[in-house]
């Protein structure tokens, strides 16, 4: 093989291997909750969670999600009311329950009470399935 065509063949080689990169980086890529649990200083994740409980405040702007993971390990999770209503077309109710979620923030591990820690939630990247349904019609 002549020297061009070695370098054509290897700069073929690293386009491939950065594009590979950035797929895998932006795919898929997230934890589950349960994962958290090896978490030792605040860190950026990407995690899904199964909502087990909330607490929604408008005046303050906030919902606080109770998220499982697979194992049973739970965690709190804050968000803005106003970008989950924008989001999701309606208030959080207890339609929400159940429902799996992916979020994107930073985690900050603890061990106090029966959860891992607390995230503050900067994007939410899978919103509540249900949330995107059409309301019945009416009349």
């Amino acid at each position: 093989m002549n020297k061009r065509a070695g370098l054509l063949l290897a700069g073929v080689l690293a386009a491939i291997m950065v594009a590979v990169g950035y797929m895998a980086a932006s795919m898929g890529g997230y934890k589950d909750v349960s994962d958290l649990a090896k978490v030792k200083e605040p860190t950026l994740v990407t995690v899904k969670g199964v909502i087990a409980d909330y607490r929604a405040d408008p005046n303050s702007d906030t919902v606080v999600f109770v998220l499982q993971g697979e194992d049973g390990s739970l965690i709190t999770a804050e968000f803005s009311y106003q970008r989950f209503v924008n989001m999701h077309g309606r208030a959080p109710g207890p339609w929400i329950l159940g429902q799996e979620i992916v979020v994107k923030g930073v985690f900050y591990p603890s061990k106090q009470g029966n959860t891992l820690g607390y995230m503050d939630i900067s994007e939410m990247l899978k919103g509540c399935h249900e949330g995107y349904e059409a309301p019945p019609a009416t009349g």
